[in-house]
């Protein structure tokens, strides 16, 4: 058994190789895009989202599949220009490493086959040097479907959960631009400055790819590599925000957006060096040095992690049932599934909603009693949207504790 020390050695170890290759890829890649200035503009504000940095340590798996996506987009940059077998290559095992990383990788795969269908950049002559490594695809592969496989039944969301739609989608949306729409209140999970400049640097972008196609220049090695990170940008902002989990200001699922923030930043690069090209260059990097330290006390601080208050309820309701001394009951919450590890019955607010023989079974004694966990704005005293349910039953509240600054947990048992 490793000792503590060895524990701390190994996690900074790893933390700091991560760190490592992020900041020397984003800044090879920014400097084959546009030069020295803004490799060095880039390199620091693709960690001045506070997220980013809290990924570095606490979510590996997320920051690592960002790296690894930034070596597919600069590989497929590498091919771009100098359309050698040796850089297919490259591309392709980037490709499959990413796809190994998170759920979502492997439909990036498609694309990538796609975009070197489309612009013609992959032939016999490039594959044949070549041939043994795109042989064993299926074995890259491999560790997806065994995956697959031992799996088994669990599912992937909770009974009644629509895992992708088009209201979350405009939902999550809605709430990854918090930080532009409400800027004054709690500290954001990604920085406002930076999706600012993305999205006019993105509009800017837009506007002169249009350009180029409707000249017919899409033949030019900077249009077919705008044309795919366009078409990546679009595939991973839908599979972000459609996703039932894709809360960007929510401390747990806001890494998802890790990939995002990254192009901002390099979208955010762009517009400070070109806005300030008349300057000396040390200022665009001054800038964006000032946007990187701003974003460190969230951080480091941890002032979003600290709003993590699951564990604190969580605690509080075990407690609760634990003392009732009864098993056959049944939990509605948002959380069911931390409270079937503790062999209770539980569903979530989406689910009771939609089981219309849930009340005919309590009727019928299948369990005991109904205890509902729902969560008030502690200051008007009012459900918080999506847990009212059964408008038409009593609910008789039995517990009731304060869990943030205007948050209040009541449970409430249902009237026989």
């Amino acid at each position: 058994m490793p000792s503590g020390a060895t524990r701390i050695g190994t996690l900074l170890f790893s933390t700091c190789w991560r760190c490592r290759l992020f900041l020397l890829v984003s800044y090879r890649f920014a400097k084959s895009l546009l030069g020295e200035t803004f490799a060095l503009v880039a390199t620091l504000l693709v960690m001045a989202h506070p997220i980013t940095l809290i990924s570095v340590r606490s979510g590996g798996f997320d920051f690592l599949a960002t790296c690894f996506a930034l070596l597919v987009i600069k590989s497929l940059l590498d091919l771009c220009h100098d359309q050698s077998p040796s850089k297919l290559a490259i591309l392709w095992m980037n490709s499959c490493l990413f796809a190994e990383i998170r759920y979502e990788g492997v439909l990036f795969l498609p694309l990538v086959l796609a975009a070197l269908l489309l612009f013609k950049m992959m032939s016999w002559d490039q594959l044949r040097p070549y041939a043994f490594v795109y042989a064993l695809t299926p074995a890259y592969l491999l560790p997806r479907v065994w995956q697959a496989v031992v799996r088994g039944n669990i599912p992937e969301q909770e009974p009644g959960a629509t895992t992708f739609s088009l209201q979350n989608f405009f939902a999550n949306a809605q709430e990854y631009l918090k930080p532009i729409i409400a800027p004054f209140e709690s500290p954001p999970a990604h920085s406002a400055i930076l999706i600012a400049c993305g999205l006019v640097g993105g509009g800017l972008g837009l506007r002169w790819l249009a350009r180029r196609v409707g000249a017919r220049d899409s033949a030019a090695p900077r249009v077919r590599f705008a044309l795919f990170v366009v078409a990546w940008l679009f595939l991973q902002v839908l599979i972000s925000f459609s996703y039932v989990w894709g809360r960007a200001q929510y401390p747990s699922a806001a890494r998802l957006f890790v990939p995002i923030d990254t192009f901002f930043s390099f979208v955010g690069a762009w517009v400070l060096v070109r806005g300030l090209d008349r300057w000396r260059p040390f200022v665009s990097v001054l800038l964006a040095g000032s946007v990187f330290i701003a974003g460190v006390p969230v951080a480091s601080q941890h002032r979003l992690l600290n709003r993590l208050t699951l564990t604190r309820e969580s605690n509080t309701t075990w407690k609760f049932f634990e003392r009732l001394g009864e098993k056959r009951i049944l939990i509605v919450t948002e959380h069911p599934n931390l409270f079937t590890i503790m062999d209770y019955g539980a569903m979530s607010f989406d689910a009771a909603r939609r089981d219309p023989y849930l009340l005919t079974a309590f009727a019928r004694h299948l369990f005991y009693d109904v205890y509902v966990i729902q969560k008030l704005e502690l200051s008007t005293n009012t459900l918080l949207p999506g847990y009212d349910i059964w408008p038409d039953r009593k609910l008789d509240p039995v517990l009731e504790f304060q869990n943030d600054a205007n948050v209040l947990v009541r449970i409430s048992r249902l009237a026989h």
